[in-house]
C-alpha cells in the first residue's frame, strides 16, 4: 500500500480553557486541523469520538477534521480516521509497521505521539485511553486548517486571505472547506476568474451561501480534488465552472451556472439535494466517468468524453439540449436512460459503437431536433415526443430505434445503424428519409419500417443479418457491403416508390427478401445477392444487365409474376420454390453445392444460356421445369454432379448442348434446332421422368431410381446409350434410336416396354451385365452390331437389318411381359427363356450355342422355330402351350437335358451335319401330334427313356441316310425297342431313305 504519514505530537497541557489560543494566531475551535507535524500542537478533545479526514503525508497537513461537539466531560474514548483508509501507526516512516488500534495516555502525562497513514478508501478507529485528560479544567488546543472559511476578513471576497483560517485563500493544491465553524460573514463570493482550487468541500453543518459573481469563471476542483456538497448553498452565475475531478452532491442547495459547468470525473447525486440547472450546460470531459444523476433535472448536457460514460441509478433528465461530442472510438454511453426534452446532437469526430447501450428517450412537449454528424455515434433512440421530432444530418446509431408517439419529420436526414451489438428497430408509423445498415451483428425489424428515401445495406461481416418485419422503401435500395451474411436473413425489403427506383448491389453483399410493389419503374442493377424470397406485385421492372443470385442455407420462394430478370444464379444449399413462371431474359446458372439445393414448382423461362456448374444441386424434389425459349443461339451446359430439374426446349433459334447434362426429372422438345455436339445427357434421381419430342441427343444415360422413365415417340441418340439405373425403374413408352453403342450397366431392373433401336451405319456394340434388365431391342443397323456380356430382356426382340456378331454373349428373355422375338437372319450365342408368360417367335430363332428354358406357370413358346447349335436344357416347364419347333443343328456333340415339369409340346427335329445328340434324362414328348424327327445325325438315348406322343400314336421318324437312333436292344418298325439300358417307346416309327435304328 502506497502510504503517507503525519506525525501528530499529542500534548496534554493542563491550562485554563477560557482565553487560551494557538501561537500562530487564531483561537481554538471546536473543530481543528493540524498545521504541521514538526511544530508543537495540541488537540482539544471536546467529544468522546472525534473524526479526522483527508490526510496528506507529502504536505504533512491534515486537510479536515469534522466538527467536534462539546460534551459535559472531556474524556476521550476513540478517534476515528475516515475518507482515505487512514490508519494509526507507532513509527514515523511512510512505510509503516503494524497499525495500532489503541493509544493510552497515562494520568499526569504531558505528551503522547502517534502517526497516521492513509491510502484511498475505508476508515479505521483507534481507542484512546486518556487517563491524564479527565477533568473539566484540563484541555488541549488545536489549530484550524488554513483553508477553512471563517469570514474573519470582514468581507465576502473569496480572495481575501483573512477570510480563511490560515490567512490566505486556497490555491491549486488546497481544498476549500466550508463547515459550521463560521458564525458570521459565512457567505463568500467567488470574485475572481483567477480562482483555481484543488477542490471544494461543503459540510453538512455549513449554513452559508457560496456565490459565483457575474462574469467570473473559475476552477472549482483540479485533477486531484473534487466538488463535494453535503449542506449549505451554492449559487452559480453566468461564468464557467471547471472541475477536473468528481462532483458529488448529497445535500444542501446547488444552483448551477448559466454558462458551462465542465466535469472531468464522476457525477454522483445521492439523497435529496435541491438543484437548479441555472439555464447552463453541464459538460462531461476527460476519459471515463460514472454518472449517477439522482433526481436532478439538468438544462443542457454535453458528453465530450474520450472513454465510456456509465449511467447508473435513476434516469438522467435533460430539460434542454443533449449533445454527444466524444472524440474517439471509446466515447460511448453505456447503461441507463437519458430523458431529453430538447434537441439531441451528435457532433464528435467518432464517439464509438462498442458498448454504446444507453437509451436516449425524446419526450419534449415542444419541437425537438435530432442532429447528427457522420462518425459521431449515438446509442439507442426512443421517440415519445408530444412536440414532434425533426431528424437532421447524418445520425449514426449504435443501438436500437423505437417510435412510440409524436410526429417525426425526417427531412433530408440519413440514419445509419452501426456497431457490433444486436439492435431492434420498431419504427411504428414514422418514416425515415435515408437509412444505412452497416453493422456486424443482426438487426431485428418489428412491424414495418418506412424509408421515404434510400436504403443502403453496407455491412461488412457475415453476422449482419436483417431479421423480422418489413422495410418499405420509396427510394433506391443498395447493397454495397463486402459480405453482410446469409444466416437468419428474414426481413422483407419492399420497393414501393411512385417514381423511378434502383435496386443495385455488388457481389458478396447479401439482401434478405425482396418484394417489388412499385407504381413506378424499378431498375435492377449490378449483382443482387438474395438469401430469401423474391416477389413481384406491381410496377415496371427493368433488369437488363443485372445479375440476381439466390443463395444461402434458408429456403426461398420466388413469385416474380410478369417481371423479367436479367441474369439469374441459384447458389443455394436449400430449396427454392418457383410460383408461376419466372422469366429470365439473360442466362441462368445452377451453382448449388449440396443435395438440398433443389428447384421445386413452376417454370423458369430462359432466353439465354442455361448452366449447371455446382458441385451438387441435388435431385430430391427437383420439380421445376426450365424452358429454353430464346430466339437466337442458346447453350445448355452442365458438369458431372450438378443436376437440372426438368428441361423443355421451346426455342425459335438454336440450342447447343454441352458438357455433362444431368436431369433429375423430364425432358421435352417442342421447337427449335438442337445441336447436341459432344454432350452427354443423363437422367438421374428417384423421381419420374418423361422424354418426349423428336430431337437428337449425342450421348444419353438413363440412370433413374425406382420410378419409370417414359419415352414419348422416337428420340434419336447419335452417340452412345447407357442404362445405369440403380433401382427398379422401368423404361417405358416409345423408341430410342441409337447410332452408337448401347451399354447396360445397371445394378437392378430397368425393363419396361420401350424399344432400344440400334440404327448405326458403322460398328455398334451392345453390351450388358447380369441383373441389368433391358426393354425391347430392335436391330435395324446398316453396319455391324457386336454383342458382349449378359442381356436380360423383358420386352421384344426384333431384327431388321445389319450384321450381328453375338460373340459369347448370353441373351435372357424374362419377366411376366408377353414378348415377341423376330430375330430374322441373325444368330444368338447363348439364349435363356426365364419367363412366367408366353413368348412368341416369328421365323426361326438361331442359337449358335446353348439354349435354356425355365418356363413357369402358363409360360409357353408359340410360333416359329428355334435352331440350337449347342446344348438344350429344360430347367422347368409348368405346362404352358408350346407350338414352337426345336431343332438340333450343331455339327458337334449336343445334349438334351431335362429337370422337371412337362416338356415343351412343339415338334423336335434333329438335323445335325455331324456329331451326336445325347439325352441327359428321361423325356416324354406328350403332345398328341408332337413329332420327333431325326433327319440327320445321331441321337444317343444314353440309357434314358424317350417317350414320343401320348401313347403309340405319337409320330417319330428317322429319315435320311445318315440318321441314327441309338438305343439298347434291337427293335424294328412297329415294335418296342429298349429291353436293355435305354428304351425307345415307339408309337409310330418309320425309318425311311436308308435311315437306321441301331439296337
Amino acid at each position: 500500500m502506497k502510504s503517507r504519514q503525519l506525525l501528530l505530537p499529542l500534548l496534554a497541557a493542563i491550562t485554563g480553557l477560557v482565553g487560551s489560543h494557538w501561537a500562530l494566531g487564531g483561537p481554538y475551535y471546536n473543530l481543528g486541523a493540524f498545521l504541521q507535524s514538526n511544530l508543537p500542537a495540541a488537540l482539544i478533545f471536546t467529544t468522546t469520538s472525534p473524526t479526522l479526514n483527508t490526510w496528506s503525508c507529502t504536505s504533512k497537513t491534515v486537510r479536515r477534521v469534522d466538527r467536534l461537539g462539546r460534551p459535559s466531560t472531556f474524556g476521550v474514548t476513540s478517534i476515528t480516521l475516515e475518507g482515505n483508509n487512514a490508519s494509526f501507526y507507532s513509527n514515523s516512516s511512510c512505510l509503516p509497521s503494524t497499525a495500532i488500534t489503541s493509544l493510552t495516555i497515562s494520568a499526569g502525562s504531558s505528551t503522547a505521539a502517534y502517526y497516521v497513514s492513509y491510502s484511498t478508501s475505508g476508515s479505521q478507529s483507534t481507542t484512546v485511553s486518556s487517563g491524564g485528560l479527565t477533568s473539566a479544567s484540563q484541555s488541549s488546543t488545536v489549530s484550524l486548517d488554513p483553508y477553512t472559511w471563517t469570514g474573519g476578513g470582514g468581507n465576502s471576497d473569496w480572495t481575501t486571505g483573512a477570510n480563511w483560517s490560515g490567512g490566505s485563500a486556497p490555491g491549486t493544491t488546497a481544498t476549500a472547506l466550508f463547515d459550521s465553524n463560521c458564525s458570521t460573514n459565512c457567505s463568500p463570493t467567488i470574485n475572481s476568474s483567477a480562482i483555481s482550487v484543488k477542490g471544494i468541500r461543503i459540510n453538512p453543518g455549513y449554513s452559508g451561501t457560496i456565490t459565483q459573481a457575474s462574469g467570473i469563471s473559475f476552477v472549482a476542483c483540479s485533477s486531484a480534488g473534487g466538488f463535494i456538497q453535503e449542506g449549505g448553498t451554492f449559487v452559480g452565475s453566468d461564468g464557467d465552472i471547471t472541475c477536473s475531478a468528481s462532483f458529488h452532491l448529497s445535500g444542501g442547495t446547488f444552483t448551477s451556472t448559466s454558462g458551462t459547468l465542465s466535469l472531468a470525473g464522476n457525477l454522483t447525486v445521492t439523497g435529496t439535494p435541491s438543484f437548479s440547472a441555472g439555464g447552463g450546460t453541464f459538460l462531461l470531459t476527460g476519459t471515463t466517468a460514472t454518472v449517477t444523476p439522482g433526481n436532478l433535472i439538468f438544462n443542457h448536457f454535453t458528453f465530450q468524453k474520450s472513454g465510456a460514460v456509465t449511467l447508473t441509478g435513476s434516469t438522467l433528465k435533460v430539460a434542454g439540449n443533449l449533445t454527444q461530442g466524444g472524440s474517439t472510438s471509446n466515447g460511448v454511453l453505456t447503461g441507463g436512460t437519458i430523458e431529453a426534452s430538447g434537441n439531441v446532437t451528435a457532433s464528435g469526430t467518432n464517439s464509438g459503437t462498442a458498448s454504446n447501450t444507453t437509451v436516449i428517450n425524446l419526450v419534449g412537449t415542444n419541437p425537438q431536433t435530432v442532429t447528427g454528424t457522420a462518425g459521431s455515434v449515438l446509442p439507442s433512440i426512443t421517440i415519445a415526443s408530444p412536440g414532434g421530432v425533426t431528424l437532421s444530418g447524418t445520425i449514426d446509431l449504435a443501438g436500437s430505434w423505437t417510435y412510440t408517439s409524436g410526429t417525426v419529420t425526417a427531412g433530408t436526414s440519413l440514419v445509419r445503424f452501426l456497431g457490433a451489438g444486436t439492435n431492434t428497430i420498431n419504427a411504428g408509423s414514422m418514416a425515415f428519409n435515408d437509412v444505412t445498415f452497416s453493422r456486424t451483428q443482426p438487426s431485428t425489424i418489428t412491424g414495418t419500417m418506412n424509408v421515404a428515401g434510400d436504403l443502403t445495406i453496407g455491412s461488412s461481416t457475415l453476422n449482419s443479418a436483417l431479421t423480422g418485419g418489413t422495410i418499405s422503401v420509396s427510394g433506391d435500395v443498395t447493397a454495397n457491403g463486402t459480405n453482410n451474411g446469409t444466416a437468419g436473413q428474414t426481413t422483407e425489403i419492399r420497393l414501393v416508390g411512385t417514381g423511378a427506383q434502383t435496386l443495385s448491389g455488388i457481389a458478396g453483399s447479401y439482401l434478405p427478401s425482396v418484394a417489388i410493389a412499385s407504381s413506378g419503374t424499378v431498375t435492377v442493377s449490378g449483382t443482387i445477392e438474395v438469401v430469401r424470397d423474391w416477389s413481384y406485385i406491381s410496377g415496371t421492372v427493368s433488369a437488363a444487365g443485372s445479375l440476381v443470385q439466390f443463395r444461402g442455407s434458408a429456403s426461398s420462394n420466388i413469385d416474380s409474376g410478369e417481371m423479367s430478370f436479367g441474369v439469374v444464379t441459384f447458389m443455394k444449399s436449400a430449396a427454392a420454390t418457383i410460383t408461376g413462371t419466372m422469366n429470365v431474359a439473360g442466362s441462368l446458372s445452377l451453382s448449388g453445392s449440396t443435395s438440398s439445393g433443389v428447384l421445386t414448382g413452376g417454370i423458369i423461362a430462359v432466353s439465354g444460356d442455361v448452366t449447371a456448374n455446382g458441385t451438387n444441386i441435388g435431385t430430391p424434389g427437383h420439380t421445376t421445369d426450365i424452358h429454353l425459349v430464346g430466339a437466337g443461339t442458346q447453350t445448355l451446359s452442365g458438369i458431372s454432379g450438378s443436376y437440372f430439374p426438368s428441361i423443355t426446349i421451346a426455342s425459335s433459334g438454336t440450342v447447343n448442348l454441352s458438357g455433362s447434362i444431368i436431369v433429375a426429372s423430364s425432358w421435352t422438345y417442342t421447337s427449335g434446332t438442337v445441336a447436341p455436339g459432344t454432350s452427354a445427357v443423363t437422367f438421374k434421381g428417384s423421381g419420374a421422368s418423361t422424354i418426349s419430342g423428336a430431337m437428337t441427343f449425342k450421348h444419353l444415360d438413363i440412370g433413374k431410381g425406382a420410378i419409370a422413365t417414359t419415352i414419348s415417340g422416337t428420340i434419336s441418340v447419335t452417340g452412345n446409350l447407357a442404362l445405369t439405373t440403380s433401382n427398379t425403374a422401368p423404361l417405358n413408352g416409345g423408341t430410342i434410336a441409337v447410332s452408337g453403342d448401347v451399354t447396360g450397366s445397371c445394378t437392378s431392373t430397368v425393363g419396361g416396354n420401350a424399344v432400344i433401336k440400334l440404327v448405326g451405319t458403322g460398328p455398334q456394340a451392345l453390351s450388358s451385365i447380369s441383373g441389368c434388365y433391358l426393354p425391347s431391342i430392335e436391330i435395324a443397323s446398316s453396319g455391324t452390331v457386336s454383342f458382349s456380356g449378359t442381356f436380360e430382356v423383358t420386352g421384344n426382340w426384333t431384327y431388321t437389318s445389319g450384321t450381328v456378331n453375338a460373340g459369347t454373349s448370353l441373351v435372357q428373355f424374362r419377366t411376366a411381359i408377353i414378348a415377341t422375338i423376330d430375330a430374322g437372319s441373325m444368330s444368338f450365342y447363348d439364349v435363356t427363356f426365364k419367363r412366367t408368360t408366353s413368348i412368341s417367335i416369328t421365323g426361326t430363332l438361331k442359337i449358335s450355342r446353348n439354349f435354356v428354358m425355365d418356363l413357369t406357370a402358363a409360360a409357353g413358346m408359340n410360333g416359329g422355330g428355334i435352331e440350337v447349335g449347342g446344348n438344350v436344357t429344360l430347367i422347368n416347364n409348368s405346362g404352358g402351350t408350346t407350338t414352337t419347333t426345336l431343332s438340333f443343328v450343331g455339327s458337334g456333340a449336343q445334349s438334351y437335358s431335362y429337370a422337371a415339369g412337362s416338356l415343351p409340346r412343339g415338334n423336335v427335329t434333329v438335323n445335325k451335319p455331324s456329331g451326336t445328340l445325347t439325352l441327359q434324362g428321361n423325356m416324354t414328348l406328350g403332345g398328341a401330334s408332337q413329332a420327333f424327327t431325326i433327319s440327320s445325325g445321331t441321337v444317343n438315348l444314353n440309357g434314358y427313356t424317350l417317350s414320343v406322343g401320348s401313347g403309340p400314336a405319337g409320330p417319330m421318324s428317322v429319315t435320311g441316310s445318315s440318321s441314327v437312333l441309338q438305343c439298347a436292344g434291337g427293335c424294328g418298325a412297329g415294335t418296342a425297342c429298349g429291353q436293355g439300358l435305354g428304351k425307345l417307346a415307339c408309337g409310330s416309327l418309320s425309318v425311311t431313305s436308308g435311315g437306321t435304328v441301331t439296337p
